[in-house]
């Protein structure tokens, strides 16, 4: 996997691709149920993950004009658990400058 961290810590953050915008899409209308609010842009430009019981991946998100984004974690689970992804965190109001961290 590109961007490998160490075990528990996060990896290196790296461009998103398609198996990434369909983990982003998964959790969308969740993603817009705490938002309050429905998202025309949503694209998924760039992510980092951690290795925890399941992998966190932390996914930011263009969702506006300009570089307008959300910071999104999504928890995939281990492959035996029913509810295999869920997302636990949103953070809003960043840019596409803005670094991907844990939260």
């Amino acid at each position: 996997m590109e961007g490998q961290g160490t075990p528990g810590g996060m990896a290196t953050e790296i461009e998103a691709n398609s198996e990434i915008q369909a983990i982003a899409d998964t959790v969308k209308p969740a993603v817009q149920e705490k938002l309050g609010r429905e998202l025309q842009v949503y694209q998924a430009k760039s992510y980092c993950w951690q290795v925890v019981a399941g992998t966190n991946y932390f996914i930011k998100i263009l969702t506006g004009p300009g570089d307008e984004c959300i910071h999104v974690r999504v928890l995939v689970s281990l492959p035996h658990v029913e509810r295999a992804i869920t997302l636990h965190g949103i953070q809003e109001h960043k840019k596409s400058s803005d670094p991907l961290i844990y939260f």
